[in-house]
């Protein structure tokens, strides 16, 4: 009976995460699968930081590479669209996807530029995170969504798994919409 007991603590403390997506993509625009990606993320630093690493450990099973803006391009000075464009040209970033937390804003160093774009991602209604992937030379929008994460459970206090939930769900979204090849 003990253990009966316990394993109902268990459930009823332990938190679900899951991430509902409403996409479009116009899969006309691109021309092959995506392979290197660059991800701006708009939000708090530690969500931020949480969402990329995410990101990151989703890659691999997508056959894409990753990589961080503020890496690339610190935000230490402003930037022209031509640095922005040369920079991701020189890495071979056939990709750049612009998330935005909330409403949180766009760091001013990107003002525009591809990744000052973000201002004009917003999530609308119930959602809480919205997206957009664009080709880095034309800077058209290969893919746009938003999405709602909904955790539930009584232990939910610093669950990392919203982040985790999120970058799954859009690694998926872009290879059901053809963009990714894994």
């Amino acid at each position: 009976m003990r253990w009966v007991a316990g394993i109902l603590c268990i459930a009823l403390l332990g938190a679900c995460t899951q991430t509902t997506l409403d996409t479009y993509a116009d899969r006309g625009e691109a021309s092959r699968y995506l392979t290197h990606i660059v991800a701006y993320v708009a939000a708090p630093v530690s969500i931020s930081n949480e969402v990329q690493t995410s990101l990151n450990s989703e890659a691999a099973r997508h056959g894409v590479t990753f990589d961080n803006a503020s890496y690339l391009l610190p935000p230490t000075h402003a930037y022209t669209e031509q640095e922005v464009k040369r920079v991701l040209s020189s890495r071979g970033v056939d990709g750049v996807l612009l998330i935005r937390v909330g409403n949180s804003p766009a760091i001013k160093e990107y003002g525009g530029t591809l990744f000052g774009r973000i201002e004009s991602v917003a999530a609308r209604g119930a959602s809480n995170f919205a997206a957009r992937l664009i080709e880095p030379s034309t800077g058209q929008a290969l893919w746009s969504g938003e999405g709602k994460v909904t955790v539930s459970g009584l232990l939910i206090v610093g669950n990392q798994s919203g982040p985790a939930s999120v970058a799954r769900a859009l690694l998926d979204d872009l290879k059901a919409k053809g963009l990714l090849r894994n």
